[in-house]
């Protein structure tokens, strides 16, 4: 049953992203990898523990390197647009603009 709907998503999200640029593309996939770093609790943690962190107050290693990645300098015209979604949620738009934040910062611009 998880695989269906594994596939399913899969399914839905390669038809979402077909229309998208790949700028856009790359940073869902990065999106994507913060958020299982965030669902996988360090040794001696759980699920709490990390999903209960914001991302870039982490100290478990995978949500920081993935935090780290999503905001990469180089990807802040893909983050203004990621931000620019007509169909972002509250949450998806509130780490949006702290990973753009986060980004510039570490540009120095």
């Amino acid at each position: 049953m998880a695989k269906r709907a594994e596939r399913e998503m899969r399914e839905i999200r390669q038809t979402e992203m077909a229309e998208v640029s790949p700028e856009l593309r790359r940073l869902s996939d990065l999106w994507i990898a913060l958020e299982r770093a965030m669902v996988a609790p360090a040794a001696g943690a759980t699920l709490l523990d990390t999903w209960g962190t914001e991302p870039w107050d982490s100290k478990h290693p995978p949500v920081v390197a993935a935090w780290a990645a999503v905001t990469d300098p180089e990807n802040r015209e893909a983050l203004r647009a990621w931000i620019a979604q007509p169909k972002l949620n509250a949450r998806a738009l509130q780490l949006a603009r702290r990973a753009l934040e986060a980004c510039v910062r570490r540009s120095g611009a």
